[in-house]
């Protein structure tokens, strides 16, 4: 009896084993969806919405930006005027409004947004977005920007 015990034992071993050794083929992870990193709302011919990737994928320019601290700081993106012209900014629209991710809004003069030399939407390396708008109120430079709202 002892014998058929350890007989079994070890068939039981060699059966736990081989199934400890089988291999599973991994879940195949979907490819993540891009999400609108940036829309466009209000006053224009329909509504326009960018991922970071077709920001990244569109002209890119340079602008300076000198902080309450007097540091300046070299920032890249994409022009404003070139978002608001793609999104259709109708005339009659007056006022400019930058939202952020947690809700903050800064409000500005459309026409005064859009003569700034140098407005853009900076692109950051964690994919991040703001306002840069040289000789601007510093309220308007919105971090983690993701709606423009024009009305």
């Amino acid at each position: 009896m002892l014998k058929r015990l350890g007989l079994s034992l070890a068939i039981l071993l060699v059966v736990a084993s081989a199934v400890g050794c089988a291999q599973v083929e991994p879940t195949p992870t979907p490819a993540p969806v891009e999400t609108a990193a940036l829309t466009i709302t209000g006053s224009v011919e329909s509504a326009a919405e960018w991922s970071v990737a077709a920001l990244r994928a569109m002209p890119q320019t340079s602008t300076d930006y000198v902080g309450k601290d007097g540091d300046t700081v070299t920032y890249s993106g994409v022009a404003l005027s070139a978002l608001l012209d793609e999104a259709g900014c109708a005339t009659k629209a007056t006022t400019i409004a930058f939202v952020a991710s947690d809700g903050y809004s800064a409000e500005g003069d459309l026409a005064e947004v859009r003569a700034v030399e140098g407005g853009i939407v900076a692109i950051a390396d964690d994919g991040s977005l703001r306002v840069v708008l040289p000789d601007m109120s510093g309220k308007l430079q919105v971090k983690d920007l993701v709606e423009i709202q024009l009305s």
